[in-house]
């Protein structure tokens, strides 16, 4: 029991754990950080963010993964900031297949992350279950080929929430093949 240790005491900030994570294990493992496109929940803004951000890749994170996009030109304005902070990992953005309207919006509401205004009424108006599921599936369907279009993107990371069959089925052949997957 002499080696349990107070995390909470050490690691006040994810750059204190990358720092740690890097002095201990050096290059032994690939380290991943969250990256908030509209900015973290705690954060006074957006560019407090992107500092803490940064800070976190200045301590030796190998690339970002996004919390959920809903544009690729949320993507891309993400991008920009990032790169004019010189924050150069790869940056790999956060989808997710929306299956309804309720299941959106627990998943904004947990994750405190704001959508566009538009894309919220747009899915508020539909109140069918079957029409809800054909809009989110479109939605996911055109942000994985605008971002394929991109050099940039080098991945996806697909919030599944245990639902890997659903979002499978959503994939057409294609894109299971084109390496952005």
């Amino acid at each position: 029991m002499d080696q349990v240790r107070d995390v909470e005491a050490e690691f006040h900030h994810a750059s204190d754990l990358v720092h740690f994570i890097k002095q201990v294990f050096g290059s032994k493992f690939k380290i991943g950080v969250a990256g908030y496109p509209t900015g973290h929940p705690e954060a006074t803004s957006l560019e407090q963010d992107l500092l803490y951000l940064k800070k976190k890749v200045d301590e030796g994170a190998d690339f970002i993964l996004t919390q959920m996009i809903s544009s690729v030109d949320e993507y891309y304005t993400y991008l920009k900031h990032c790169f004019n902070l010189g924050v150069t990992v790869p940056i790999i953005p956060g989808l997710y297949l929306i299956q309804s309207f309720d299941s959106f919006k627990k998943f904004i509401s947990t994750c405190q992350i704001s959508v566009p205004a538009r894309m919220y009424q747009d899915f508020k108006k539909i109140q069918d279950i079957n029409k809800e599921k054909q809009y989110g599936l479109r939605l996911f369907q055109d942000l994985i080929r605008g971002l394929q279009k991109t050099s940039y993107c080098v991945g996806i990371h697909i919030f599944t929430l245990n639902r890997v069959s659903s979002v499978l089925k959503c994939l057409p052949h294609e894109e299971l093949n084109s390496g952005i997957l």
